[in-house]
């Protein structure tokens, strides 16, 4: 029953804004699938030529060949929207110069963002909001994507050490072909943008190669010592709690998806509001109920550090 349903779902998402073929229609690896009318149009970033001592390996850049893959957000850290959009092209403008092609993180992000809107791309109404996953599904795969490149930060015990250590782990993912794996050392105690660019150059390959389930796990690196008072998502007690506005919920239409919203305060006084890239949870993508609930956030909420 719930596949059937799925299925139903979807197909009334591809009828809406477009006369052309669901994305589930498309040839997985095709390398220039139909356009839906009205999709926004890419084009892939030249290929680069490799730059010698860094860490992808022949081998993946062989496989990966001319496939646009794009970036997911950078969601690890305690970034806002504009900030973990410029991750993602600092991302990609490494992959670039490794001799990816990589699909503008901003023309993906826009897509995504009219799922969320539940708006096609001449910004009319089209059916309902959709999280990330169909957005990228119903947006972006269609103008290209087969394959994604995601970084995250993880800190986890190191044997020896009383502190937590922490790495950046890099997935270069082809649809229906596999993930690779690299990693490499990452400071979240410093400015992000600065280690992401320093580290991303460095990272190693994992190995696991031709291995299934856990066995491809990345294999460890030796990671960086995490320090009181990093920005991570992960590892912060205070990340999610609670608030006062919790109580607007039903007033703000709010479904049975948890609400995650991230909370800036200016040196005056002055609190911004936007929804959080939470990595734990599916959290609601619907952007009138996380706009009602900021609103009575900003309200109702006495944070008493810069960002919360």
């Amino acid at each position: 029953m719930r596949r059937h349903g799925l299925l139903f779902v979807l197909a009334l998402l591809a009828a809406c804004g477009s006369k052309t073929r669901s994305p589930h229609d498309l040839p997985t690896l095709a390398p220039d699938p139909p356009k839906p009318d009205g999709a926004v149009e890419t084009t892939p970033t030249t290929m680069a030529p490799r730059r010698t001592g860094t860490g992808l390996t022949p081998e993946l850049l062989a496989a990966v060949g001319g496939r646009q893959v794009f970036i997911e957000q950078f969601g690890s850290l305690r970034l806002d929207a504009a900030e973990r959009r410029s991750a993602q092209q600092i991302i990609a403008d490494w992959a670039t110069a490794e001799g990816l092609v990589v699909m503008s993180p901003a023309l993906v992000e826009d897509a995504i963002s009219r799922g969320a809107n539940a708006t096609d791309a001449s910004g009319t109404a089209c059916g309902p909001p959709l999280d990330r996953q169909y957005s990228i599904e119903r947006w972006v795969t269609p103008m290209g994507a087969e394959g994604t490149i995601t970084a995250r930060i993880d800190c986890e015990p190191q044997s020896g050490l009383d502190r937590l250590t922490c790495t950046m782990q890099l997935e270069i993912k082809l649809f229906a072909m596999g993930t690779e794996f690299y990693s490499a050392p990452f400071d979240p105690g410093q400015p992000w943008d600065q280690e992401l660019k320093k580290r991303l150059p460095t990272v190693t390959d994992n190995g696991g190669h031709g291995r299934y389930g856990h066995a491809n796990n990345p294999v460890p690196v030796t990671g960086v010592p995490r320090m009181p008072g990093t920005a991570d998502w992960y590892l912060d007690d205070d990340a999610f709690v609670e608030g006062k506005a919790a109580s607007e919920t039903k007033r703000c239409n709010a479904t049975d998806r948890p609400i995650a919203l991230m909370i800036d305060k200016a040196d005056n006084g002055a609190l911004t509001c936007e929804t959080a890239a939470s990595p734990r949870y599916v959290t609601e993508y619907d952007t009138t109920v996380n706009a009602c609930m900021c609103a009575a956030a900003m309200k109702l909420e006495k944070p008493t550090t810069k960002r919360s």
